[in-house]
């Protein structure tokens, strides 16, 4: 008999409990909240074009179209208040440079994708606001499209190749469901001396929904 009240005791507690642990994981900041999420957003992407890649024939004049509209898809897990991993799917854009003179006429276009995965770091400022930072790599794809003559050097190739990625930005944590950011990235540079060479930078804007 003393041991069936001692049960009983004991489940008492435990349900007395529940509210308290109940309370505590509701008082969680949303800043704070730890799990998996995903979240996809768009802005607006930056090439830095190597100029020995595309210099002009002498006598021919060169423009450069080097903004277009970005997007991204991504996953992430968050096992800690200050670190996370995440990894998506960017479409960094397509760039073009323009030739016209004496030499002749072309036009050199090159696409960038890339797949990402980061560490990421925050850094709660309140409860619904962080500032966020992130190191990883990058496997990103150019491919060049030729139309014209020149210039010679380059060919209609694609290329894959793997650098470092970094980004500096904010997150704004609306409830525990969901969040918005705002980023710049960095991915370094793709190409090489056929496709020719760029370094690709992105800033977007992100929606994220929560688990």
């Amino acid at each position: 008999m003393k041991f069936g009240h001692l049960k009983m005791a004991a489940a008492a507690v435990a349900l007395a409990g529940l509210p308290a642990v109940a309370t505590a994981q509701a008082k969680v900041p949303p800043s704070h909240q730890m799990g998996f999420y995903i979240g996809a957003g768009g802005g607006l992407s930056t090439a830095d074009f190597d100029n020995a890649s595309f210099a002009p024939p002498p006598g021919t004049g060169r423009t450069s179209d080097d903004t277009d509209l970005s997007g991204k898809g991504f996953v992430g897990y968050r096992f800690h208040k200050h670190f996370g991993v995440e990894g998506g799917y960017y479409y960094l854009g397509k760039f073009s440079n323009n030739f016209a003179g004496p030499g002749g006429i072309g036009t050199v276009t090159n696409t960038v994708d890339a797949w990402v995965l980061d560490a990421v770091g925050y850094l709660p400022i309140n409860e619904n606001f962080s500032f966020i930072g992130r190191l990883g790599a990058v496997n990103g794809e150019i491919d060049t499209q030729l139309v014209g003559t020149v210039p010679s050097n380059l060919a209609p190739i694609s290329k894959k190749s793997t650098n470092f990625t970094w980004g500096l930005g904010a997150q704004l944590d609306i409830d525990n469901r969901w969040a918005l950011r705002a980023e710049y990235e960095n991915f370094g540079s793709f190409g090489d001396s056929l496709t020719g060479k760029l370094r690709a930078s992105m800033w977007s804007g992100s929606a994220i929904i929560k688990f």
